[in-house]
């Protein structure tokens, strides 16, 4: 649903007609609503949004339980979890527990909703930069972009590597982005509060000034 490499998602999702469509939320989930209704399949890694690495969630539409193949491994067989009330054998605890304390916070800041509106605040911080930036230029087409990952470019490495440099100095950490996009990526998670995204913002608006 979400490209965390180039920093674009799906913004609609394809018909599939009778063919179930199966969809990797990990990036995006809880940061915006969704129809669960036209998957058939949805899975998450609780490590971006829903809590710590380790384990995931994984959502089946009941008619597709029962069909796997003989040699699917047991605990590939979502008709097995089914079975077991979701638990076949022994569990991550901790991370199954840090997933109900983040459950239990997104419910006390308004649910999913507002999830989505603020992620959509702290996207547009950044975006509004790069749309009207001589220096950074945006990864992802307008219609694509993403409001988890938002990635750009600078236009010379040597800029790349001081922006990179001076932004760990402030304290913005984890900016570098993936090795086969290269630039910047900010990853605004639902854990990232918005004065963390204005911090970013203002420096990017001071390092063009200076650098522009």
């Amino acid at each position: 649903t979400n490209n965390t490499l180039y920093g674009t998602r799906w913004h609609q999702f394809p018909y599939t007609g009778n063919v179930p469509l199966v969809a990797d939320a990990t990036s995006d989930i809880l940061s915006r609503e969704m129809d669960y209704s036209q998957f058939g399949i949805v899975y998450a890694g609780l490590q971006k949004n829903l809590g710590t690495s380790g384990t995931g969630l994984v959502v089946v539409r009941e008619d597709l339980l029962g069909h796997a193949l003989p040699e699917t491994p047991k605990l590939l067989d979502y008709a097995l979890f089914d079975e077991h009330n979701s638990i076949p054998n022994t569990i991550n605890v901790f991370a199954v527990y840090v997933m109900r304390l983040v459950l239990e916070w997104v419910k006390e800041q308004g649910g999913v909703p507002e999830m989505e509106k603020l992620a959509e605040k702290k996207s547009s911080l950044l975006y509004e930069i790069l749309d009207n930036s001589e220096l950074y230029s945006s990864v992802a087409h307008p219609k694509h972009r993403s409001i988890t990952n938002v990635t750009f470019h600078l236009p010379q490495e040597k800029l790349l590597q001081k922006f990179l440099t001076e932004t760990d100095k402030e304290g913005l950490f984890a900016l570098k982005g993936h090795a086969s996009v290269g630039g910047v990526r900010a990853s605004i998670y639902n854990a990232m509060p918005l004065e963390g995204v204005d911090a970013l913002a203002q420096f990017m608006k001071e390092f063009e000034r200076k650098n522009g």
